[in-house]
Protein backbone atom coordinates (compact mmCIF):
# COMPACT_ATOMS: atom_id res chain seq x y z
CA UNK A 1 0.00 0.00 0.00
CA UNK A 2 2.90 2.26 -0.03
CA UNK A 3 2.60 2.62 -3.54
CA UNK A 4 -0.99 3.63 -3.40
CA UNK A 5 0.67 6.18 -0.91
CA UNK A 6 2.86 7.33 -3.07
CA UNK A 7 0.87 7.96 -6.43
CA UNK A 8 -2.51 9.61 -4.17
CA UNK A 9 -0.96 11.05 -1.04
CA UNK A 10 -3.71 9.02 0.61
CA UNK A 11 -3.37 5.92 2.79
CA UNK A 12 -5.55 2.90 1.84
CA UNK A 13 -7.36 2.45 4.76
CA UNK A 14 -7.72 6.22 6.18
CA UNK A 15 -11.79 5.42 5.99
CA UNK A 16 -11.15 2.19 8.38
CA UNK A 17 -12.75 4.02 10.86
CA UNK A 18 -15.48 5.99 9.04
CA UNK A 19 -19.16 5.37 9.73
CA UNK A 20 -20.38 7.64 6.91
CA UNK A 21 -19.13 10.32 5.08
CA UNK A 22 -19.22 13.48 7.43
CA UNK A 23 -17.61 16.02 5.31
CA UNK A 24 -20.33 18.81 3.26
CA UNK A 25 -20.89 19.68 -0.48
CA UNK A 26 -22.68 22.65 -1.93
CA UNK A 27 -26.45 21.89 -2.00
CA UNK A 28 -29.18 24.21 -2.95
CA UNK A 29 -30.09 24.24 0.95
CA UNK A 30 -26.59 25.80 2.40
CA UNK A 31 -24.95 27.63 -0.83
CA UNK A 32 -25.03 30.79 1.48
CA UNK A 33 -22.23 28.67 3.45
CA UNK A 34 -20.02 28.67 -0.10
CA UNK A 35 -20.78 31.76 -1.95
CA UNK A 36 -19.59 35.38 -0.38
CA UNK A 37 -22.80 37.60 0.52
CA UNK A 38 -21.51 40.18 -2.03
CA UNK A 39 -21.76 37.47 -4.60
CA UNK A 40 -25.18 36.94 -3.86
CA UNK A 41 -26.47 40.28 -3.51
CA UNK A 42 -27.90 41.16 -7.54
CA UNK A 43 -28.18 36.94 -7.93
CA UNK A 44 -31.71 35.53 -8.15
CA UNK A 45 -31.22 32.58 -5.84
CA UNK A 46 -34.34 31.26 -6.80
CA UNK A 47 -33.98 31.39 -10.62
CA UNK A 48 -33.60 27.81 -11.98
CA UNK A 49 -30.28 28.28 -13.67
CA UNK A 50 -28.96 29.61 -10.29
CA UNK A 51 -30.13 26.55 -8.90
CA UNK A 52 -28.27 24.30 -12.15
CA UNK A 53 -25.47 25.96 -10.96
CA UNK A 54 -25.34 24.45 -7.52
CA UNK A 55 -26.46 21.26 -8.79
CA UNK A 56 -23.58 21.01 -10.99
CA UNK A 57 -21.28 22.23 -8.48
CA UNK A 58 -22.33 19.74 -5.94
CA UNK A 59 -21.88 16.96 -8.33
CA UNK A 60 -17.91 17.98 -9.63
CA UNK A 61 -16.98 18.74 -5.55
CA UNK A 62 -15.80 15.41 -4.47
CA UNK A 63 -14.98 14.81 -0.69
CA UNK A 64 -11.95 13.55 0.58
CA UNK A 65 -14.25 10.04 0.55
CA UNK A 66 -15.13 9.59 -2.87
CA UNK A 67 -11.91 10.96 -4.16
CA UNK A 68 -10.36 7.85 -1.91
CA UNK A 69 -12.63 5.69 -3.24
CA UNK A 70 -11.89 6.60 -6.88
CA UNK A 71 -8.67 6.06 -6.23
CA UNK A 72 -8.67 2.48 -4.38
CA UNK A 73 -11.00 2.28 -7.91
CA UNK A 74 -7.94 2.89 -9.84
CA UNK A 75 -5.34 1.80 -8.16
CA UNK A 76 -6.80 -1.81 -8.08
CA UNK A 77 -7.05 -1.95 -11.61
CA UNK A 78 -3.24 -0.56 -11.83
CA UNK A 79 -2.42 -3.06 -9.57
CA UNK A 80 -1.74 -6.41 -11.86
CA UNK A 81 0.43 -3.96 -13.86
CA UNK A 82 2.50 -3.01 -10.97
CA UNK A 83 3.09 -6.69 -9.63
CA UNK A 84 5.33 -7.25 -13.06
CA UNK A 85 7.48 -4.57 -12.38
CA UNK A 86 10.78 -4.25 -10.19
CA UNK A 87 10.61 -1.23 -7.64
CA UNK A 88 12.69 0.93 -9.51
CA UNK A 89 9.96 0.46 -12.41
CA UNK A 90 6.71 0.94 -10.30
CA UNK A 91 8.49 4.16 -8.80
CA UNK A 92 9.00 5.32 -12.48
CA UNK A 93 5.82 4.49 -13.93
CA UNK A 94 3.86 6.48 -10.58
CA UNK A 95 6.11 9.12 -11.31
CA UNK A 96 5.30 9.19 -14.97
CA UNK A 97 1.48 9.13 -13.73
CA UNK A 98 2.09 11.58 -11.43
CA UNK A 99 3.02 14.18 -13.99
CA UNK A 100 0.95 13.48 -16.27
CA UNK A 101 -2.07 13.99 -14.21
CA UNK A 102 -0.65 17.27 -13.19
CA UNK A 103 -0.15 18.53 -16.70
CA UNK A 104 -3.59 16.51 -18.14
CA UNK A 105 -2.96 14.19 -20.20
CA UNK A 106 -5.65 11.76 -20.96
CA UNK A 107 -5.18 8.39 -19.43
CA UNK A 108 -3.89 5.91 -22.76
CA UNK A 109 -2.94 9.25 -24.83
CA UNK A 110 0.06 9.92 -22.62
CA UNK A 111 3.01 9.37 -24.70
CA UNK A 112 1.23 9.48 -28.06
CA UNK A 113 2.82 12.60 -29.24
CA UNK A 114 6.45 11.10 -28.37
CA UNK A 115 5.45 7.95 -30.61
CA UNK A 116 4.52 9.27 -33.62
Amino acid sequence: MELFEKLTGQKWHQDAAMVRDEETKITEFDYENYFHPDLLKNVDTDSKDFKKLVRALHLSQKTEYERLVENKAGFSKLMPLLAGLSRNEQDTLIHKLKNDRRSGATAGQEGREAIY
